[in-house]
């Protein structure tokens, strides 16, 4: 198996692996792991992640958000880049320029 879906399940084994052993994992680790599932089209998993980071009280930042937010825009799903703004703005550090670059095309006529 290669490509993707190896990276994937790498990803997968390795965070299992923290959670096993006790590692809590930093907005570093979440952010890592967030873009690599973006990369991937696998957003998804990547809200899944923001979501437990919000449980667990980690602060979520733009270097979080924006790759969901790019992958969304990229794949047409412009109702939800809305929504995770709306998310995003009540994030305490809000969202950078980068962040409004990918909000654009929601807005972009045909």
């Amino acid at each position: 198996m290669d490509g993707p879906d190896q990276e994937s399940s790498s990803m997968q084994r390795l965070w299992l692996e923290m959670k096993k052993k006790n590692v809590k994992p930093s907005i570093v680790t979440y952010d890592t792991l967030v873009g690599g599932y973006c990369r991937m089209r696998r957003v998804e998993r990547a809200i899944e992640l923001v979501d437990e980071m919000k449980r667990e009280g980690i602060r979520s930042n733009a270097i979080v958000y924006n790759p969901i937010i790019d992958a969304l825009a990229e794949a047409g799903r412009f109702k939800e880049v809305l929504e995770m703004m709306e998310h995003f703005f009540l994030c305490e550090t809000g969202p950078s320029i980068s962040t409004y670059n990918s909000y654009e095309p929601v807005y972009q006529d045909d």
